[in-house]
């Protein structure tokens, strides 16, 4: 029980970050798109929707991958887009209703404890999720519990740290300044909700083979992180970073203008030509 109560804990927080993220990211929906665009094109290739199949999204935000996947179902085909914080799930309703989508319905739901029935999807796609759930191996167990025979599951999460540097040096700033808690000694970011805590290929065959899948190939895959000036920089950590966006937005004027400056510093050796190139890696992975 008490493990039950840190994760109903743990997934509270999580819910009231992304909340308070939500309109963050429906603000900058297309610099996220455009940021992750090769990793959605994997993940969409890779479960290779039909028309007339059902799909769910988990962690879906404000939806874009799957609206590529609801054209390709269209126009019998139904998506069910998802995401724990009712803001995402309210910014993706909006932003489907101006690109067009009307074969997508929306639902607030935990990854963790999916409600639907057992057999009722053909394909679920989590980008980006799994690394942040409290419990990823429950989520696996779900997700294969709602697909249909011959289902698919799609899903990324960040490689190690060392090879996705723009993530770490934003919170290691923030260290530095003392606005969050200093990492304990040697963490690389595994830890559970750590940003490289599903980046073992080996832990994530594990989880998978766990919750019952047997197909399983996994792949990295780069995903280089492209800003077009400090100005679009610096929504990354203050826009769609959940929890460090939150303690930015609390600070005064005096601090936000220490933290800008010493993040400029810090990225310095990613500027070229006025323009901030970072690289990323993803682990990604497709079961059945």
């Amino acid at each position: 029980m008490e493990g039950d109560n840190m994760t109903d804990d743990a997934t509270a927080a999580a819910r009231q970050n992304w909340e308070a993220a939500s309109a963050g990211w429906e603000r900058n929906a297309d610099l996220v798109i455009r940021t992750t665009s090769t990793l959605s094109h994997w993940l969409i290739e890779h479960l290779d929707p039909q028309p007339g199949e059902e799909f769910l999204e988990l962690a879906a935000g404000p939806g874009d991958t799957g609206f590529a996947i609801a054209r390709r179902i269209a126009p019998d085909g139904r998506l069910i887009s998802t995401d724990l914080a009712p803001g995402m799930v309210a910014a993706a309703k909006r932003r489907a209703a101006s690109v067009g989508i009307t074969n997508a319905e929306f639902r607030e739901m935990d990854a963790q404890r999916i409600d639907l029935p057992d057999g009722s999807v053909d394909g679920v796609v989590h980008r980006l999720g799994p690394f942040l759930l409290p419990d990823p191996a429950a989520s696996a167990r779900e997700v294969r519990r709602v697909l249909r025979d011959g289902g698919r599951y799609a899903t990324a999460s960040w490689g190690p740290m060392d090879r996705n540097p723009a993530m770490p040096v934003m919170a290691q700033t923030m260290m530095q300044l003392g606005f969050i808690p200093q990492a304990p000694p040697g963490d690389d970011g595994t830890g559970p909700g750590g940003m490289a805590s599903m980046s073992d290929p080996a832990k994530v065959r594990a989880v998978l083979t766990d919750a019952g899948f047997t197909d399983i190939t996994i792949e990295e895959v780069e995903v280089p992180f492209h800003f077009r000036g400090f100005d679009e920089l610096w929504k990354f950590p203050t826009e769609l970073a959940g929890p460090i966006g939150q303690v930015i937005k609390r600070m005064d004027d005096a601090d936000r203008t220490r933290v800008k400056d010493a993040i400029t510093a810090a990225t310095e050796p990613f500027l070229e030509g006025g323009e901030y190139r970072f690289p990323a890696v993803a682990v990604c992975f497709i079961a059945r």
